[in-house]
C-alpha cells in the first residue's frame, strides 16, 4: 500500500518533487539578491553616517579654531600683544559654548589678566 491516500495525493507530491529544486533555486536567487541590497544599503548606510560624521567633526574644528582667531584677535585690537600663555589656554578649550562665552569676555574684559582668568575658569 502506498503511503499517500489516493493516485491524487501521489501525483501532487511527484508534481511537488519536481518543482522543488526548481523552488530552491528561485529562492536562493531570491534570497541572494535580498542579501545583496541589503549589504549594500547597510555599506552605503555605514559610509555615508560615517563621512557625515567626519565632515561635521572637521567643521566644528574648524569652528572652534576661527572663534580662537576671533578672540586673540578681539584681545590684540583692544590689549596689543597677546601673551603666548593665553593663546596656549584657548588652545586647549574644545568646547564651542565656552569659547563663544569667551568672545564676549574678551569684548568686555578690562585687562589681559581678567581675560586669563575667565580662560582658566572656562
Amino acid at each position: 500500500m502506498s503511503i499517500y491516500k489516493s493516485s491524487t495525493d501521489a501525483d501532487r507530491m511527484e508534481v511537488v518533487q519536481s518543482w522543488f529544486p526548481w523552488m530552491i533555486d528561485t529562492v536562493s536567487r531570491v534570497t541572494y539578491a535580498e542579501a545583496k541590497t541589503k549589504l549594500r544599503d547597510e555599506v552605503r548606510n555605514e559610509v555615508r553616517d560615517e563621512v557625515r560624521d567626519e565632515v561635521r567633526d572637521e567643521v566644528r574644528d574648524e569652528e572652534r579654531a576661527q572663534t580662537r582667531q576671533a578672540i586673540i584677535q578681539l584681545l590684540q585690537t583692544r590689549f596689543g600683544n597677546v601673551p603666548q600663555s593665553i593663546e596656549a589656554d584657548l588652545e586647549k578649550i574644545n568646547n564651542s559654548a565656552k569659547l563663544s562665552r569667551l568672545i564676549v569676555v574678551a569684548g568686555t574684559a578690562t585687562s589681559l589678566d581678567d581675560v586669563a582668568g575667565a580662560i582658566r575658569k572656562a
